[in-house]
């Protein structure tokens, strides 16, 4: 196996207020051309009115056949996609106060699941600050997990802008379709996916009770 390439997405948010659910997937892929084919194929869509101002495909402002398509697309790929959902009502009470710790958490716990077997991996991660102090956090903390179960592995990791990651607006889509099962109850999106997630099994990680 080559390069393993993993871009990281969430959808939701981890607020005491707001939805119920958080999710934070990664598609992973050795070949990432193939996801930024996907996004690039999908651009017919920006012919429609509504989307000609967008900078970047998001799930949120998309509509059903973008967003079919889009996950189709992904599925008849040979990506994985991992995700893990968090129930915010059966989070530690401190964790509100404490998200980007979580956040740098959660990410190490996926990540422990996808490179078990790599010799090298980059991973892009949807940026979400532009504290150095706090993307330096979780670059340490994401590798110092990464190394404890596979200590030669080389690791680059990279925050990017989504506007200008195209794998990560798959990624996006990914993200949100898990979100929109646990959130809304619609597994329509999801099953689209299905062939393509490597941990349906284990998707929810977070209780009182663990």
């Amino acid at each position: 196996m080559g390069v393993l390439h993993v871009f990281i997405d969430e959808s939701g948010d981890l607020g005491r207020k707001g939805g119920k659910y958080f999710i934070v997937a990664a598609v992973v892929s050795e070949n990432p051309g193939e996801l930024e084919a996907i996004i690039k194929r999908a651009k017919k869509y920006r012919k429609k009115k509504k989307f000609r101002k967008l900078p970047e495909f998001k799930a949120n402002y998309a509509d059903r056949p973008l967003r079919e398509r889009i996950l189709r697309a992904l599925s008849g790929s040979n990506s994985k996609i991992y995700a893990l959902a968090i129930e915010k009502s059966r989070m530690h009470e401190g964790l509100f106060d404490a998200k980007e710790r979580f956040f740098n958490f959660i990410c190490g716990v996926l990540l422990r699941i996808i490179v078990k077997n790599v010799s090298s991996v980059e991973i892009v991660i949807d940026r979400r600050t532009g504290n150095r102090s706090m993307l330096e956090d979780i670059n340490a903390y994401a590798a110092s997990k990464i190394r404890q179960i596979n200590p030669e592995i080389k690791i680059r990791i990279s925050h990017e802008d989504s506007m200008v990651s195209l794998p990560l607006q798959v990624a996006d889509f990914a993200a949100w379709a898990v979100h929109r099962k646990y959130e809304a109850g619609d597994s329509s999106y999801y099953s689209l996916i299905s062939s393509r997630m490597a941990n349906a099994n284990s998707e929810m990680m977070w209780s009182k009770e663990e």
